[in-house]
């Protein structure tokens, strides 16, 4: 019994390790920044970058309201330059855009959409 307890513990850690490898290698290369809602942690590599993921860490559900997608379509239908995101993007990757754009300051965020930012 002994055994089979120590070759799950080895064959646990191999695997541990491997993931660890392949998220330092997708830190290394490819990712600007991520967030990670389970584990309430960010990582990000520039200021912009940082704003953005610091605002998916806000949401905490608030990009997923019918009051927020409401006021953001209203938003993107009298704003050409939005439109274009917001039909090619989710409601987070908005929310989290529109706070990077205003450099994670709640003035530089659209009246009619700075209640969902406070």
């Amino acid at each position: 019994m002994k055994n089979n307890k120590q070759l799950v513990k080895f064959y646990g850690t191999i695997i541990l390790i491997i993931a660890i490898m392949g998220l330092v290698f997708v830190v290394k290369n490819l990712a600007t920044g991520f967030y990670i809602e389970e584990l309430d942690f960010l990582y990000c590599t520039s200021e912009d970058t940082c704003y953005h993921e610091r605002a998916h860490q806000m949401d905490k559900g608030t990009s997923e309201t019918e009051e927020y997608r409401e006021a953001l379509k209203t938003f993107a239908e009298n704003n050409p330059d939005w439109l274009n995101w917001y039909l090619h993007n989710s409601p987070k990757e908005c929310y989290a855009q529109m706070w990077e754009n205003a450099g994670g300051n709640i003035n530089n965020i659209p009246p009619e959409l700075q209640e969902f930012y406070k």
